[in-house]
């Protein structure tokens, strides 16, 4: 049941965020969504708050917080988060090279 309300926070959190189905956008509204479904452990959300800040869409663009938040949703095994902390790292757009290096090593599976 649990899993099913986390996951209703975050969608909910993509409509305010988008504005879709005719609700008005509204970015903090949907950060502070994505914020309480990340704490109740929400991978999802962890990893479409990292975008927001990634992209800057509605907030100062934050590489290193979008980052922070990838690393804590791969953490709990999500595979969207792979992908775009993958990406930034390919890209090279992370903004920090000592970080990069090491979170390379970190992320390497034997």
């Amino acid at each position: 049941y649990q899993r099913r309300v986390h996951g209703a926070m975050n969608n909910l959190a993509l409509i305010f965020l988008h504005g879709d189905g005719g609700t008005k956008k509204n970015v903090s509204k949907a950060i502070e969504l994505l914020e309480k479904s990340m704490e109740l452990g929400n991978d999802e959300s962890v990893n479409n708050l990292a975008n927001i800040y990634y992209n800057g869409n509605g907030v100062e663009k934050n590489v290193l917080k979008a980052i922070e938040l990838y690393e804590k949703a791969i953490e709990k095994g999500n595979a969207n988060a792979m992908n775009n902390l993958a990406l930034i790292y390919q890209k090279g757009s992370q903004g920090d090279k000592k970080k990069k290096k090491k979170k390379k090593k970190k992320l390497c599976v034997d």
